[in-house]
């Protein structure tokens, strides 16, 4: 009704925005996602976006198969891609690019790309070489001069002073010529290091004129590091000096061994034939009967020192038990030892490799491992499976001890900090605190 002359003033009908027809008072209208007005038998061409709400022409709508879920145009262009993998629409919060621009989905990302450990770009699996590399990355490194890849095994050239006259007749002719024994004992030494503020074709060319007979190689195991490997040396023949030069000149690039992110290790191989028969299976049962003394001479951290040291599956509890699994297990074969793969002694084939100690670029510590190998390997060889098995803890940490070398003894007091009269050569432990095992020597750097 007008307020001047009282006349009725009749309201426009509500009609529909689709079809046009007048909305009666008693009918449900609804607003689409335009903000008109509809009528309920058109409501039927609508659907309700499940993301924001708002009412959208079903036409425009979009199902999302991955969530099962129906979205509005306007979310749809806002939260979604289209995955240029599989061309299904998947929510932003699961896109990932690629190095050539292609947006991918999580789920391909995990079924057909990887992500390069070197150059940190995600590539097609085409593009995997391995040890986590591209392709591309793989052959710069291989395109270093004289870096390998993890896998390369070398004809071995043994190194010894002591060479041994042979003769042969060529042609009539009697020919003498020396060569080393390959029956000797030999080590070879691998030692991992980061790459410190150098580049690595800059260390490799450099350390490769100080030393000679030694390689290097990739390591999988690091973050940004190589591995620094000896051909089999006769342990007179070792030139400390040049161990010297090279490990000084490492540490003087910011290289390190000891001090790093992660877990570098120094892995000595030693022949076989120098821990006598049974020598795996005695090395193991020393491990396990004097444990705390070698976790002290290997200077790793208490979790280091489980992870490289898994103890074989092997029973010694007592003399009676461990013979029967001998001849149960057929031990007699030292390859047939079931084992961690990352045990303190391991079994390779021609040698057994000692990987209990940690990585060193200081000259006494990196000997001190040396020298010790060595004489383990020998103790090894002279003690008795029976001794090992009958004698107590304390009592078998005393015979190492006053078997090992005079050097050796030095090297190792120097290098663990401990007095050799009041500490480790006692037999007595400082506890498993890491900082009882870090040498003075690594401390500066």
């Amino acid at each position: 009704m007008c307020a001047k002359c009282n006349d009725i003033i009749e309201e426009e009908p509500i009609t529909c925005a689709d079809c046009s027809n007048v909305i009666e008072e008693n009918e449900e209208q609804y607003t689409n996602s335009n903000d008109e007005i509809i009528c309920e038998s058109c409501r039927d061409d609508y659907s309700t976006c499940e993301n924001c709400g708002s009412l959208e022409a079903s036409d425009d709508c979009t199902f999302i198969e991955r969530e099962e879920v129906i979205v509005c145009s306007s979310c749809c262009d806002n939260n979604y891609f289209t995955c240029d993998c599989c061309n299904r629409l998947t929510s932003d919060s699961d896109q990932t690019t690629t190095c050539n621009g292609n947006n991918i989905c999580q789920s391909c990302y995990e079924d057909h790309y990887f992500t390069c450990e070197n150059c940190n770009e995600i590539l097609h699996m085409d593009c995997y070489n391995q040890d986590g590399q591209c392709e591309d990355c793989y052959q710069e490194d291989e395109d270093i001069d004289g870096l390998h890849n993890y896998s390369y095994k070398p004809t071995p050239i043994f190194q010894s002073t002591i060479k041994h006259k042979r003769s042969k007749t060529i042609k009539g002719v009697n020919v003498e010529s020396y060569r080393n024994d390959q029956k000797l004992n030999y080590l070879g030494i691998e030692l991992e290091h980061s790459i410190g503020n150098s580049s690595k074709s800059d260390i490799i060319e450099d350390v490769y004129s100080k030393m000679h007979n030694v390689y290097y190689k990739e390591d999988g195991s690091l973050d940004d590091g190589i591995e620094l490997v000896t051909h089999p040396i006769e342990f007179n023949s070792i030139n400390w000096q040049a161990w010297n030069d090279t490990l000084s000149y490492l540490r003087s690039k910011n290289c390190k061994s000891y001090n790093t992110s992660y877990s570098c290790g120094l892995h000595i191989h030693v022949s076989k034939n120098a821990f006598g028969n049974y020598g795996l299976l005695k090395a193991h049962l020393l491990c396990a009967k004097i444990e705390k003394f070698l976790h002290k001479i290997s200077k790793r951290t208490s979790s280091n020192w489980r992870n490289w040291t898994a103890p074989s599956n092997i029973n010694y509890s007592d003399a009676n038990s461990f013979r029967r699994e001998i001849i149960s297990r057929r031990l007699r074969k030292q390859e047939q030892i079931s084992q961690a793969p990352r045990g303190a002694f391991n079994y390779t084939g021609n040698t057994i490799e000692l990987r209990m100690f940690r990585g060193t670029l200081d000259l006494e510590g990196f000997r001190s491992c040396v020298e010790f190998a060595k004489d383990i390997s020998f103790i090894i060889s002279q003690v008795s499976l029976t001794y090992l098995l009958t004698h107590s803890e304390a009592e078998i940490e005393s015979y190492v001890l006053n078997n090992l070398r005079a050097k050796t003894k030095d090297l190792l007091a120097k290098t663990n900090r401990i007095d050799k009269q009041l500490g480790l050569f006692q037999g007595k432990t400082t506890g498993n605190d890491d900082k009882d095992i870090v040498p003075d020597a690594e401390l500066s750097f």
